[in-house]
């Protein structure tokens, strides 16, 4: 898990004071999910969320490669979970977002991500409707975590997981 805010970038489960290059590695920022510790997450500051992308694709690609050199786990597409409660201010400028747009497009049509982002209500659905397409965003109708826990959970072991966070949102295809 990746937050970023008011604190900046930083990774909050496994060992985060290890050095970026080992991030990747079992027990760096991947953990099993019965050891996930958030602790508590606020919301503050500024919200620098094309830094946070380029670090979570990195950690994503260092992943598959320490899987696969490691464990000799077949290479595999990295899932990238973005939840956002309003619109970046990255500085400068404002549509710094831009400059991941290509980067994710490219890694998913290269099937090498899987790239879901849900809003929470209110927050500003451009983004993240662009980022993730029209398949991969998901609208909360309200802030029930539980209800997006579920939805991230289902979403690693489905065959076609679009299809299965839709069908757990109780959603159709056109929203």
């Amino acid at each position: 898990v990746v937050t970023f805010g008011g604190d900046g970038v930083r990774a909050v489960t496994g060992d985060p004071r290890r050095p970026e290059a080992e991030l990747a590695e079992d027990g760096g920022v991947f953990v099993p999910a019965a050891e996930l510790d958030l602790g508590d997450l606020t919301a503050s500051g500024t919200t620098p969320m094309v830094e946070a992308l380029e670090f979570a694709l990195r950690l994503g690609d260092r992943r598959v490669e320490h899987l696969a050199d490691r464990h000799g786990l077949q290479k595999g597409q990295v899932r990238l979970i973005l939840f956002r409660d309003g619109a970046p201010n990255d500085e400068p400028p404002a549509d710094a977002w831009r400059s991941v747009e290509d980067l994710i497009a490219t890694r998913r049509r290269q099937r090498r991500l899987l790239f879901l982002a849900f809003g929470a209500p209110g927050a500003d659905e451009e983004i993240r409707r662009t980022l993730a397409t029209d398949r991969g965003y998901i609208p909360l109708t309200d802030l029930d975590f539980a209800a997006l826990l579920d939805l991230v959970l289902v979403a690693p072991s489905a065959d076609d997981p679009y299809t299965a966070v839709w069908e757990q949102a109780d959603w159709d295809a056109e929203g």
